[in-house]
């Protein structure tokens, strides 16, 4: 029997040619993808300096091309943190350099590999995933340098309907939306231009409809799903949510059942799925970097739209409200200083008419 060789795909050529390509070309060309996307979160500081610490272990160890540096990626984080070996628990700061250093050599990678045609998936497939926690916490926000690395992953799925779906629930997440809401928002509920969109949060019991404001990055994928939505014909048409086509009530808990997988999905993908994390973290991204920037216990628990209130005022603390306090790392006493920022609501009847610009 003759059999033909399987030629080899585009992208598979692309992540070739990525591989050959000297490190500081290949850390050049991920700086100007990641500029040219704008995919950076506000209060990520980090990428020039650590790329600056990388380039400069990756020369001591005599690495010259991307092939070698991911082979030999262990050597050069523990070259960097002076630990013995990555597997096993380390103190809290050392622990947090350690996934610092790895998520942005990751960043570094995938965005060159988007640069020069590959797919993310390919390349954090060599990018194994730390065993150890980044902190001692059961539950925490993700931080900026894991946000920049979901991103990216989010950003590789957007080449399809399929695909910027979920790119869209990502972004509806990191914006805030909790999952009861990504399958609820519709083309109705966004306003803004294309690099500064706005969105109406539908809200459930426990959250208030909220405008919630997207940067360039998530702007740019929303515009692009809402004018495939409004491109649709009347059947569908812009009634349709966003990122959900299922044939359950948006915002239930069936159609949440499709929201989840996505999110933890794309942490394991990304290598962030570590016990101190949840799909929750991602939400709690804008909360923690409010809280990070100095910003108050009443301006932090806003974000998360979850604090209710008693008839009287008082606030209403129920295990969900608490946990949530504890993963911000509000103290009791700043609590108790809170006067009620979001009472309780009842379940909406109806999506929220669409916004003002």
């Amino acid at each position: 029997m003759t059999t033909t060789k399987r030629l080899p795909s585009r992208t598979a050529s692309q992540f070739a040619h990525l591989l050959t390509m000297p490190v500081t070309d290949a850390f050049a060309l991920a700086c100007t993808t990641l500029d040219r996307l704008q995919i950076v979160p506000d209060g990520c500081h980090v990428v020039g300096p650590v790329s600056e610490r990388l380039l400069a272990a990756a020369h001591a160890a005599g690495i010259a091309d991307v092939d070698s540096l991911l082979v030999h990626q262990g050597r050069v984080l523990c070259d960097l943190t002076g630990l013995a070996g990555l597997d096993g628990e380390h103190e809290p700061d050392l622990a947090a350099e350690l996934h610092l250093l790895r998520n942005v050599f990751a960043a570094l990678v995938a965005a060159a590999g988007l640069g020069c045609g590959a797919t993310v998936a390919q390349v954090l497939a060599r990018v194994p995933a730390l065993t150890c926690n980044r902190s001692w916490q059961s539950r925490r926000p993700k931080t900026a340098d894991e946000t920049l690395l979901l991103r990216l992953v989010a950003e590789g799925r957007a080449g399809t309907d399929l695909g910027l779906r979920g790119t869209c629930t990502y972004v509806l997440a990191e914006a805030g939306a909790g999952v009861g809401e990504l399958t609820a928002v519709f083309a109705v509920d966004i306003a803004g231009d294309s690099t500064s969109r706005f969105v109406a949060s539908p809200g459930t019991r426990r959250k208030a409809t909220e405008a919630i404001k997207l940067d360039a990055w998530g702007s740019r994928h929303i515009s692009t799903l809402v004018a495939l939505r409004l491109r649709e014909d009347a059947k569908g048409g812009p009634c349709r949510p966003l990122t959900y086509l299922g044939k359950h009530t948006p915002g239930s808990e069936q159609a949440q059942q499709s929201a989840q997988p996505i999110l933890d999905k794309m942490r394991t993908l990304a290598g962030l799925n570590t016990a101190d994390t949840t799909a929750l973290s991602i939400t709690l991204f804008r909360a923690g970097q409010t809280l990070a920037a100095g910003g108050s216990a009443r301006e932090v628990i806003a974000l998360t739209r979850t604090l209710t209130s008693w008839p009287d005022g008082s606030i209403k603390q129920d295990g969900g409200f608490e946990q949530t306090c504890r993963e911000l790392r509000i103290s009791p006493d700043e609590l108790a200083s809170v006067r009620p920022v979001v009472t309780q609501l009842p379940r909406r009847a109806r999506r929220p008419q669409a916004i003002a610009a």
